[in-house]
C-alpha cells in the first residue's frame, strides 16, 4: 500500500492514532498509540508485552485511525 502524501504530512504534526484489534470472541479493542512512517510501513509505538502486540501477531486484521 502507498501512503498518500497527506498522511506524510500529518503524522509528525499529531503522532497519535487510535489501533483497533479484534479480541478473540472478534469484538474490537481500541487503543492510543504512537504512530509514525518508517520506509512505506506505519510504525507503531509500544510495549512489547502488551496484550495488542500479541493480539496483532494472532490476528493480523486491524486499522489505524488518525485524527487531526
Amino acid at each position: 500500500m502507498k501512503i498518500p502524501q497527506s498522511v506524510r504530512e500529518l503524522l509528525p504534526k499529531a503522532p497519535l492514532a487510535h489501533l483497533t484489534t479484534l479480541n478473540s470472541d472478534g469484538s474490537p479493542q481500541l487503543t492510543v498509540v504512537w504512530v509514525g512512517i518508517e520506509n512505506e510501513e506505519f510504525v507503531i509505538g509500544h510495549m512489547a508485552a502488551h496484550k495488542k502486540v500479541r493480539k496483532r501477531s494472532a490476528r493480523p486484521k486491524s486499522r489505524i485511525v488518525v485524527a487531526r
